[in-house]
């Protein structure tokens, strides 16, 4: 496990990143997730979710600066998009939540198992 009682320094990381990319990489898996570990239960799946939306970007990109300005992108929908933070800043709460609940229940479940037996069904 991860120690995240030590302080950040960049300049090992860095340095750990250039002379041996795959341990850096280890090293940083593991720091992520011992951070999410520490999280309160109750935001702890939201930032799992979008630790993974962060590594699906970093796997699709075809460099770190690709990645980079993919990341930055998202952050700055994140604060000014539609559904962002700045919007939701400026209304009140009552509002807010009931946005917040008519989003989630715009939802539709899909059955896979229905589209296994299908599938099935046509491959014979």
């Amino acid at each position: 496990m991860y120690d995240t009682s030590k302080r950040f320094v960049f300049d090992d990381w860095a340095q750990l990143a250039a002379t041996d990319p795959e341990a850096f990489e280890l090293r940083r898996k593991r720091a992520i997730q011992a951070l999410l570990t520490q999280a309160p239960a109750d935001i702890r799946r939201r930032l799992e979710g979008l630790q993974w939306k962060v590594d699906m970007v970093r796997q699709r990109s075809r460099d770190p600066q690709h990645a980079c300005a993919q990341l930055f992108s998202m952050m700055w929908d994140s604060v000014y998009g539609g559904d962002g933070l700045l919007n939701a800043l400026s209304m009140d709460e009552e509002t807010y939540r009931q946005r917040a609940s008519k989003r989630m229940g715009e939802a539709t479940l899909l059955s896979f198992s229905t589209h296994v037996k299908r599938q099935e069904t046509a491959d014979a």
